[in-house]
């Protein structure tokens, strides 16, 4: 599981893939988030701002 919480720890948006794969997500709204992740396997995460 992965998903962006906002400061009051309430999910807004649930990043769920299943296996090995790829995804790319943009946060809409500026603001403070934590991103929770939960699986068995690893992970690379990548934050880029955008232009």
């Amino acid at each position: 599981m992965m998903a962006i919480k906002d400061t009051q720890g309430e999910i807004v948006q649930n990043l769920h893939q299943a296996g090995k794969g790829e995804g790319r997500y943009l946060i809409a709204h500026p603001g403070t988030y934590s991103l929770q992740i939960s699986g068995a396997e690893g992970w690379r995460i990548w934050l880029e701002p955008q232009p």
